[in-house]
């Protein structure tokens, strides 16, 4: 769709949604002011701007940012509020690239990246965010949403740590196949996946609860003290992945 279609539909949504909850609040109050036609109003208005633009239109569609230069290491920090994420790997003759509705920020100084996202308060935005970062950096990365899904592949990456976390969604992830890395995952309600490579060397904190189910798929993982799980051999491997899992509801599945 084209952006005009898309700001016409934004243009309808956000006053179409105003006038719902504006009949709403006439019913409750009881202000004498007729509901159903504002609210009736409202509903069209949506209905429209989801015709026009195919989708439900919330904010503004993403934009693509590309970080330059030359740099050993990184810090990447997120903050996607509803939007799903995607996290992989980008081509090396560039820092990053970005494609997001978020606010983006980057500096470089003295070989060492800054890298920062955050959703727009006004206009919010569901559309999902891709972030490629380059594997010749070392990373440290930050990334939390509210709701929505978030898949990290992390596979091609050079990391020291990362730290994720999802309010309601599904969260996975595909473990670096290189280096010494402290992974720290978070959820509120949702599904977490864990993907493990065979060369990859894991120690893995579960601490389960009543909701939370451990579903193990993965021959080498081994039970290693209360709600841990190692593989063989995990100190000589060439990739030694710490993760420490904390879920209140949910699967969490390792692969």
């Amino acid at each position: 769709m084209s952006t005009f279609s898309r700001r016409v539909a934004l243009v309808l949504f956000w006053p179409g949604l105003l006038a719902i909850i504006a009949g709403l609040i006439f019913a409750a109050t009881g202000t004498g002011l007729l509901p159903g036609p504002v609210i009736g109003g409202g509903i069209v208005a949506i209905a429209l701007s989801v015709l026009i633009h195919g989708d439900l239109v919330l904010g503004r569609s993403p934009r693509l940012f590309t970080a330059r230069g030359q740099v050993v290491r990184g810090h990447f920090q997120a903050r996607s509020g509803w939007s799903s994420m995607a996290v992989g790997d980008c081509p090396n003759d560039r820092i990053a690239m970005l494609r997001s509705s978020g606010r983006p920020f980057f500096e470089s100084k003295d070989g060492v990246a800054s890298l920062r996202l955050k959703q727009r308060v006004i206009p919010p935005s569901i559309a999902q965010w891709q972030t490629g970062l380059a594997g010749n950096v070392l990373w440290t990365v930050d990334v939390h949403s509210s709701t929505g899904d978030m898949v990290l592949n992390l596979t091609d990456l050079r990391l020291d740590r990362i730290v994720a976390s999802t309010g309601a969604g599904r969260m996975t992830v595909a473990c670096p196949r290189r280096g010494v890395v402290d992974m720290a995952l978070y959820t509120g309600i949702g599904e977490v996946e864990i993907r493990i490579p065979p060369e990859v060397g894991v120690h893995i904190k579960v601490p389960r609860t009543g909701l939370v189910t451990v579903k193990v798929e993965n021959d080498r993982l081994q039970p290693y003290g209360i709600s841990e799980y190692v593989t063989p051999e995990f100190e000589s491997a060439p990739a030694q992945i710490s993760i420490a899992v904390q879920s209140r509801a949910g699967d969490v599945i390792l692969t």
